[in-house]
């Protein structure tokens, strides 16, 4: 068992560690992924970023190792340490840490910087793989803020069905957002076909964001 904490960007991380651990593994088939996360507990009612849209969740999935082409592609992260004082909980650091502590959350700080790096990055990023925005059937980004959402699609002319958005209806689930979109997706739409590419862009505080390419 791997326990894994980098915060919003979690899931991504680990989804990442348990394909790349399967495919150059001789004897492991399966990894299970477990996200969990009580984000009403730490949310700051005071704080608008926080206190309208954080929710509580247990997600899970498993990664499986076949002979198929489907599977994790391709990977990017990026990190931008001027943001490590923005978000933190306990304030004080966990040898501090008190019942009800709220999580000191400069309220500046909505992800949009991560938001530059990923209007910067993800033609390239496709570009290396031999593939261009067209080629992707659907994009997952951070459910945290639709304004980020927003900002993205309208500089890559994204059409709205090939990005969904669920946190004005359960939330902002932290690490399993983007993945939780992708589920809700499968179920309310219509599941992704194989040999569709998905494109995954999050977030988490630090700050650390990353692009995924995974084909299914």
């Amino acid at each position: 068992m791997l326990r894994l904490n980098a915060n919003c960007i979690g899931a991504l991380i680990a989804l990442d560690q348990a394909a790349q651990y399967l495919s150059n593994s001789k004897t492991a088939q399966k990894a299970l992924v477990v996200c969990a996360e009580k984000m009403s507990s730490i949310l700051d009612p005071e704080n608008p970023v926080t206190a309208f849209c954080f929710s509580d969740s247990a997600f899970a999935f498993i990664v499986e190792k076949d002979n198929s082409t489907a599977g994790l592609v391709d990977v990017h992260y990026h990190t931008d340490s001027s943001f490590s004082d923005s978000v933190l909980f306990p304030p004080q650091g966990y040898s501090c840490f008190t019942e009800g502590n709220l999580t000191t959350w400069d309220t500046a700080f909505d992800g949009s910087g991560s938001v530059e790096y990923a209007t910067h990055k993800i033609e390239d990023f496709l570009s290396r793989n031999n593939l261009t925005i067209q080629d992707i059937s659907i994009f997952l980004f951070s459910q945290l803020s639709l304004k980020n959402i927003e900002v993205i699609k309208e500089k890559f002319q994204l059409p709205d069905h090939k990005v969904p958005f669920y946190s004005k209806e359960i939330g902002y689930s932290g690490s399993s957002s983007p993945l939780l979109a992708l589920h809700r997706y499968q179920q309310m739409v219509a599941p992704l076909k194989k040999g569709q590419y998905a494109l995954i862009w999050t977030l988490g505080a630090g700050y650390q964001a990353g692009l995924m390419l995974w084909r299914f």
